[in-house]
């Protein structure tokens, strides 16, 4: 969920610097397929906001070690589209 991303956010530094030297905090909409062993495929960004601080590309850094439940259509595992928002919060100086 949401705390986990949180969690990988901070455990591998992937707070943009620029925005964490300048204690900005910012999200990231990412886009991807959910594959048919819950691996994100096709990662792409949807929206950063501030834009230009690098939140876009660590979204997607984010993404690329999430793991996701497969999706179910009719019954049957497929691939999924699927949009998460990515919150990058500054901490307090």
């Amino acid at each position: 969920g949401q705390q986990a991303i949180v969690d990988y956010i901070a455990e591998h530094k992937l707070f943009p610097a620029v925005a964490s030297e300048h204690g900005i905090s910012g999200v990231a909409l990412i886009g991807f397929t959910v594959s048919f062993t819950g691996i994100p495929e096709d990662i792409y960004i949807v929206a950063e906001k501030p834009a230009g601080l690098g939140f876009g590309e660590a979204g997607v850094q984010v993404m690329k070690a999430m793991r996701f439940t497969p999706g179910i259509l009719n019954h049957k595992i497929a691939r999924i589209k699927m949009q998460q928002p990515v919150r990058f919060r500054a901490q307090s100086k």
